[in-house]
């Protein structure tokens, strides 16, 4: 799920597709820009309104979305590119 969960406008409702989808033991890969919680990020709250009318949302914490979906469990949370803008999330079914 490339470069998707932050282009909804609803995260959660995708995510939790993905769990109905996906068998018991098995992953999803995910990279996309999500915010962390509690990690300082003062420049994306002022790009978000614009931002989210063009192309995707800025404002997605990742970590609320899953706490959502207890189906999946965190596997693996990589920052990948832009100093950990976005992630490469591996998620698993129970």
């Amino acid at each position: 799920m490339h470069l998707i969960l932050a282009v909804l406008p609803n995260p959660l409702a995708c995510l939790n597709e993905t769990a109905r989808v996906l068998v018991p033991g098995g992953s999803v890969l995910i990279f996309d820009k999500f915010l962390q919680r509690r990690r300082w990020a003062p420049v994306r709250p002022l790009l978000n309104p614009v931002v989210r009318r063009i192309a995707t949302r800025l404002d997605v914490v990742f970590e609320e979305v899953l706490e959502q979906t207890p189906q999946l469990v965190l596997e693996s949370d990589q920052p990948a590119l832009a100093a950990g803008w976005f992630r490469r999330i591996r998620l698993k079914r129970v």
